[in-house]
């Protein structure tokens, strides 16, 4: 460039290091000092390697979406299919129409993640406060679960008279549906998930309700599990296996959480199991 002159307005530098990469942007322009001077230049460089990790991961989404929803309409064909064509028992009619509303369920619970992703985005995550009842709160949830799940494998272990909880009913049921299906997805078929709860006190001396969804499964390594409230990201374990998620589920929890005015934080072990805890505030009022 110092010989013809000619800035150099956008370059893309790819540098590695110690076995990390790291991607630099850079703009270089000619320093005019004069005729006599000799040529000279500035140069900026940014880097970019935050951005780039962020696009590879929605990258890596979009395919996983893509994925995740061809899987379940494929489902619904072959359920319709079978039911026009065969003549089937009525015992097995009613197997097939409840796959046909598992995996409905299945499908709109992906589609609402993205559509929360969004609206948490652009700051819309809008909540309708109440004082309602936390075994209100369970129940939904566990309902909303698809039989197909296994959700017998579900233990509720309440502490009795807890107070009522400040809170968006719909909003905190989304919590405990992605919180149950990260700990039933991930733990064996005999595993059991256990949702505790107990009155507790904030470090300001507020009444708060402690939530706590225990499972028996695959566990997170210590060196992402700072990592997995954040969009897109998911253990490198679960990785490997090439198991089913869009790496939505935590960052959701986390974003209605603290929409409230509450924290959430997850404890794990390798091969052991995965325990998620949340507060939320109680109501001024009322048991």
């Amino acid at each position: 460039m110092l010989v013809t002159g000619e800035a150099i307005p956008y370059a893309e530098i790819e540098l590695q290091r110690a076995g990390e990469k790291r991607y630099l942007t850079a703009s270089v322009a000619v320093l005019n000092s004069g005729a006599d001077a000799p040529p000279e230049a500035v140069g900026i460089l940014r880097d970019m390697s935050r951005q780039k990790q962020i696009e590879q991961l929605k990258d890596d989404f979009l395919v996983t979406a893509s994925h995740q929803l061809r899987t379940p309409v494929a489902l619904l064909r072959g359920y319709v299919d079978t039911l026009r064509h065969l003549e089937l028992s009525p015992e097995e009619q009613s197997k097939f129409i409840n796959g046909i509303a598992d995996t409905a369920t299945r499908l709109e619970h992906l589609v609402g993640q993205v559509l929360d992703v969004t609206r948490i985005a652009h700051g819309h995550l809008d909540l309708e406060m109440e004082p309602v009842r936390l075994v209100d709160v369970l129940r939904g949830s566990i309902n909303s679960i698809p039989q197909g799940s296994h959700r017998s494998r579900i233990w509720i272990d309440l502490a009795p008279e807890l107070p009522l909880i400040q809170a968006d009913l719909y909003r905190l049921e989304e919590v405990v549906i992605n919180l149950l299906d990260n700990a039933l997805e991930y733990s064996p078929a005999t595993g059991q998930v256990v949702i505790r709860a107990v009155e507790s006190v904030s470090d300001t001396g507020s009444k708060e309700v402690m939530v706590q969804v225990m499972d028996e499964g695959i566990g997170i390594p210590a060196e992402d599990q700072a990592l997995v409230f954040e969009k897109f990201r998911r253990g490198s374990n679960v990785q490997s296996l090439h198991a089913p998620g869009t790496g939505l589920g935590l960052f959701i929890c986390r974003s209605i959480i603290e929409a409230h005015g509450g924290r959430i934080a997850l404890t794990s072990t390798l091969n052991t199991g995965t325990c998620v805890t949340f507060w939320v505030k109680a109501a001024q009022k009322g048991y």
